[in-house]
């Protein structure tokens, strides 16, 4: 009998032993993850900053370009409308220049016409002398 209970004795120390080591197996086990998790999140966290700057790196450019054509396109608008002015000036100046002619034609012709009124009304006042 003392050996059945040295035996039982022995199984459940053993038995303990056992238990207490996977205890001690899933402790560090669980550490362990631990540990990994807080790498894990602070790589993720580091990876976040970096695309974070990058982002903001890549926003600054696309707002600096942005800016350059804008500033571009209201340089090429601005010199489009001294062009069309410019255009327009000459024009209304080629107009009037031509109104002008046009009249002086008018006037002209108007003039003309009174002059040979006037001649051909004088020519018939004046006797005929028999040579």
């Amino acid at each position: 009998k003392d050996i059945d209970e040295a035996l039982k004795r022995s199984e459940e120390g053993l038995e303990e032993q056992v238990r207490w080591q996977r205890e001690q197996l899933h402790k560090e086990a669980e550490a362990c993850k631990a540990q990994l998790l807080l790498a894990v999140d602070s790589q993720v966290k580091h990876r976040e900053l970096l695309m974070s700057q990058e982002y903001n790196e890549r926003l600054l450019l696309l707002q600096r370009v942005a800016r350059q054509q804008q500033a571009d396109l209201d340089q090429r608008v601005r010199a489009l409308e001294l062009e069309y002015q410019h255009r327009k000036n000459h024009e209304d100046f080629l107009q009037q220049a031509y109104d002008l002619q046009r009249e002086s034609r008018v006037i002209q012709a108007r003039l003309s016409a009174e002059w040979d009124a006037v001649w051909k009304n004088q020519a018939a006042q004046v006797p005929s002398t028999p040579l």
